[in-house]
Protein backbone atom coordinates (compact mmCIF):
# COMPACT_ATOMS: atom_id res chain seq x y z
CA UNK A 1 0.00 0.00 0.00
CA UNK A 2 1.27 3.32 -0.96
CA UNK A 3 1.69 5.94 1.68
CA UNK A 4 0.56 9.40 1.25
CA UNK A 5 1.51 12.80 3.10
CA UNK A 6 -1.12 15.77 1.94
CA UNK A 7 -0.44 19.50 2.21
CA UNK A 8 -2.91 22.89 2.38
CA UNK A 9 -2.62 26.62 3.02
CA UNK A 10 -6.05 28.38 3.85
CA UNK A 11 -6.74 31.78 5.05
CA UNK A 12 -7.43 32.49 8.35
CA UNK A 13 -10.87 33.20 7.74
CA UNK A 14 -11.97 30.65 5.07
CA UNK A 15 -10.36 27.68 7.28
CA UNK A 16 -14.54 26.88 8.56
CA UNK A 17 -15.82 27.11 5.66
CA UNK A 18 -17.73 24.07 3.84
CA UNK A 19 -15.65 24.33 0.84
CA UNK A 20 -12.42 23.85 3.08
CA UNK A 21 -14.02 20.99 4.89
CA UNK A 22 -14.55 19.53 1.66
CA UNK A 23 -10.67 19.56 0.21
CA UNK A 24 -9.79 18.06 3.85
CA UNK A 25 -12.30 15.10 2.61
CA UNK A 26 -11.13 15.01 -0.29
CA UNK A 27 -7.42 13.99 0.64
CA UNK A 28 -8.84 10.90 2.17
CA UNK A 29 -11.39 10.26 -0.58
CA UNK A 30 -8.79 10.29 -2.95
CA UNK A 31 -6.87 7.71 -0.57
CA UNK A 32 -9.63 5.59 -0.33
CA UNK A 33 -10.23 5.95 -4.33
CA UNK A 34 -6.71 4.50 -4.94
CA UNK A 35 -5.87 1.86 -2.05
CA UNK A 36 -3.69 4.33 -0.51
CA UNK A 37 -2.91 5.15 2.97
CA UNK A 38 -3.09 8.92 4.41
CA UNK A 39 -0.17 9.38 6.88
CA UNK A 40 -0.84 13.30 7.42
CA UNK A 41 -2.17 15.76 5.86
CA UNK A 42 0.41 19.25 6.72
CA UNK A 43 -2.16 22.67 7.44
CA UNK A 44 -1.15 25.86 6.81
CA UNK A 45 -3.22 28.34 8.29
CA UNK A 46 -2.44 32.29 7.30
CA UNK A 47 -3.84 35.37 7.92
CA UNK A 48 -1.03 37.25 5.13
CA UNK A 49 0.53 35.89 1.79
CA UNK A 50 3.67 37.20 3.68
CA UNK A 51 3.51 34.68 6.54
CA UNK A 52 6.20 31.93 6.70
CA UNK A 53 4.63 28.59 5.91
CA UNK A 54 5.42 26.47 8.70
CA UNK A 55 3.59 22.94 8.02
CA UNK A 56 4.91 23.16 4.42
CA UNK A 57 8.56 23.85 6.05
CA UNK A 58 7.75 20.79 8.00
CA UNK A 59 6.41 18.06 5.31
CA UNK A 60 9.74 19.08 3.28
CA UNK A 61 11.63 18.48 6.61
CA UNK A 62 9.81 14.73 7.28
CA UNK A 63 10.21 13.82 3.61
CA UNK A 64 13.80 14.69 3.79
CA UNK A 65 13.82 12.55 7.10
CA UNK A 66 11.37 9.37 5.93
CA UNK A 67 12.01 7.25 2.84
CA UNK A 68 8.76 5.71 3.08
CA UNK A 69 6.47 8.21 1.48
CA UNK A 70 5.17 7.49 -2.12
CA UNK A 71 3.06 10.16 -2.55
CA UNK A 72 2.46 13.75 -2.13
CA UNK A 73 -1.21 15.30 -2.38
CA UNK A 74 -1.54 18.83 -3.02
CA UNK A 75 -4.65 21.56 -2.79
CA UNK A 76 -3.34 24.04 -5.50
CA UNK A 77 -5.29 25.71 -7.77
CA UNK A 78 -8.89 24.49 -6.94
CA UNK A 79 -7.43 21.02 -7.58
CA UNK A 80 -5.25 18.70 -6.02
CA UNK A 81 -2.44 17.51 -7.59
CA UNK A 82 -0.70 14.25 -6.82
CA UNK A 83 3.18 14.14 -7.00
CA UNK A 84 5.13 10.48 -6.87
CA UNK A 85 8.02 11.05 -4.65
CA UNK A 86 8.95 6.69 -4.91
CA UNK A 87 12.17 5.74 -6.91
CA UNK A 88 13.70 9.44 -6.77
CA UNK A 89 11.65 10.35 -9.93
CA UNK A 90 8.98 13.31 -9.47
CA UNK A 91 6.26 12.94 -11.28
CA UNK A 92 2.89 15.19 -11.00
CA UNK A 93 -0.66 15.18 -12.34
CA UNK A 94 -4.39 16.02 -11.36
CA UNK A 95 -6.18 13.63 -9.11
CA UNK A 96 -9.36 12.41 -10.60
Amino acid sequence: MKKVIGYVSVKQESRNHPYHKFVMESFKTVCDQNGWELVKVYEDVCSSPKEPRIAQIQMHNDLDRRNDIDILLLYAFGKLMVMETSGGKKRMRVAK
